[in-house]
């Protein structure tokens, strides 16, 4: 059945145009390492949760911005008084600069998604830090603050990316609960999967954007999520806060 919705997921996608077609390829993504062994390969470096003992949690939105759902998920935040941290693409932020800079007013973290999407483990290196490089300049010109994390799509990781971006400087930031709000449309399937997946100290992962299959379902979600964590005592705070490392080099 997975199988199923993951194939009409990606032919709506192919579709709907090029808009979209960062959604992954046909081949499918391949991981040569879990998130446990790649924090034991780069302590310091590679991040997928935060400390146990703790009420705290993030959530994170990828893929944004965009005029439609990045724009809704920033009302829903603001009316709970909940900071979230977005990892932004560099082509979608080129064309929404005053979203860009709405999210760094209003006390989120910015933190980089790459230029386009594209799966980093597959690329050369100068084309990975060509796509990291473009998007913090892009970033550092509409909010004034370098990028210090980075999301790699997908989560895919290679050693040659991950020393890459060490060497420059960044801190990798992967997930512990995964929404699945690209694939699956039904708000209360995703909150039951989340219930599943959510620890202390969890990183959240959602989007900030509309994909063809599942519409606005971040949008239609994210308050109940909300209103349901606080209610188990969680707290809402940025990446960078509950990691204790810095946002911003």
């Amino acid at each position: 059945m997975l199988v199923l919705l993951v194939l009409s997921a990606l032919a709506a996608a192919l579709v709907a145009g090029k808009a979209h077609a960062y959604l992954p390829a046909d081949d499918g993504i391949t991981y040569r390492y879990t998130r446990e062994q790649l924090v034991a390969m780069y302590p310091g470096t590679y991040f997928f949760a935060g400390p146990g003992g703790t009420t705290k949690l993030a959530l994170t939105f990828d893929d944004g911005p965009d005029d439609q759902a990045t724009v809704r998920i920033l009302n829903i935040l603001k009316e709970n008084s909940v900071r979230g941290t977005f990892f932004l693409i560099g082509k979608h932020a080129q064309v929404h600069p005053a979203i860009v800079r709405r999210i760094a007013a209003e006390g989120h973290t910015i933190a980089n998604h790459t230029w386009s999407h594209r799966n980093m483990a597959r690329l050369a290196p100068y084309q990975a830090r060509r796509e990291i490089k473009d998007t913090q300049e892009l970033l550092e010109r509409l909010t004034g603050h370098r990028t210090a994390l980075v999301r790699l799509p997908w989560g895919s990781a290679s050693p040659e990316v991950m020393e890459l971006v060490q060497k420059d400087g960044y801190r990798v930031i992967g997930w512990s609960a995964d929404s699945h709000d690209w694939l699956e449309p039904q708000p209360s399937k995703i909150l039951a999967g989340l219930d599943a997946q959510v620890r202390p100290g969890a990183i959240i992962l959602m989007h900030s954007i509309v994909f063809p299959g599942t519409q606005e379902v971040t949008v239609r979600v994210l308050p109940a999520l909300i209103k349901e964590l606080k209610a188990q005592g969680y707290q809402f705070v940025t990446v960078d806060e509950l990691l204790h490392i810095p946002a911003y080099g």
